[in-house]
């Protein structure tokens, strides 16, 4: 019977162990998970304005008659 307590007690304290883990560790990880977020929000920003910026240059020397490989 003094096992049998022994290996619950045991149980309890990994148990609240885990939970203790898991509760100050979500914070993080919805932290991290959103500062992703931004970071690639922020990359897609960017490569639309390089896009953008690029297609705006194509038609400028579209306009201007600028030829590929010679005047």
């Amino acid at each position: 019977m003094r096992r049998l307590w022994r290996l619950f007690g045991w149980f309890v304290v990994v148990d609240g162990l885990i939970t203790i883990f898991g509760v100050t560790t979500a914070p993080l990880l919805l932290l991290s998970l959103a500062l992703d977020a931004a970071v690639g929000l922020l990359v897609i920003h960017s490569y639309t304005e390089i896009r953008a910026g690029l297609s705006i240059t194509l038609a400028t020397a579209a306009k201007s008659g600028y030829r590929e490989g010679g005047p």
